[in-house]
């Protein structure tokens, strides 16, 4: 059973203007068929409101009649109008079932973006771990060395100490 979205699904399925429809569809509820609704108070036509509509643009045109004796004529010919009333006030209506293919296209699309996301998380992540390694190995070459150049520096002061210490109180500016 297709379901149609709304007043202009309808319209351009039957080639009339969408305020035609829905002074159609207001007639036929003012005698006692009550069209689907979405949560959102949208009226949603089915099938079976597709040839309701279509045999009472069938009457009209044929017998020449008004619209309002037509919509009469289409509401008493169907059988099931109160049953249908009664369960369309008894249920909730959902939104009109979405194409399944789209759905299953759509998830795709997203899972596919979703990988792409965790492959750049985890490029991101191993870059972060190769920088924080080379900073450690930074920072501990660079201490190491820092320590060296301390030691040397001590070393070279110590010899001078040494050396100016062998040295006579004459020769000391040389």
């Amino acid at each position: 059973m297709n379901v149609f979205a709304g007043v202009d699904d309808v319209a351009r399925e039957l080639g009339l203007s969408p305020s035609t429809i829905k002074k159609y569809y207001l007639l036929i509820e003012e005698n006692g068929y009550r069209f689907t609704r979405s949560r959102t108070g949208k009226v949603i036509f089915s099938e079976r409101d597709l040839e309701i509509f279509k045999r009472l643009i069938q009457i009209k045109n044929e017998k020449g009649i008004k619209v309002v004796d037509a919509v009469k004529t289409v509401i008493s010919s169907i059988t099931d109008v109160t049953v249908w009333k009664e369960s369309a006030a008894a249920t909730e209506f959902e939104e009109p079932p979405v194409d399944i293919t789209v759905m299953k296209e759509t998830m795709e699309q997203m899972h596919e973006i979703i990988k792409n996301q965790q492959k750049q998380i985890d490029q991101l992540l191993e870059s972060q771990n190769q920088t924080q390694k080379l900073l450690e190995s930074g920072s501990t070459d660079r201490d190491k060395l820092l320590l060296q150049s301390i030691r040397e520096t001590q070393e070279l002061k110590q010899l001078i100490l040494e050396n100016n210490k062998k040295k006579k109180w004459w020769q000391f500016g040389k």
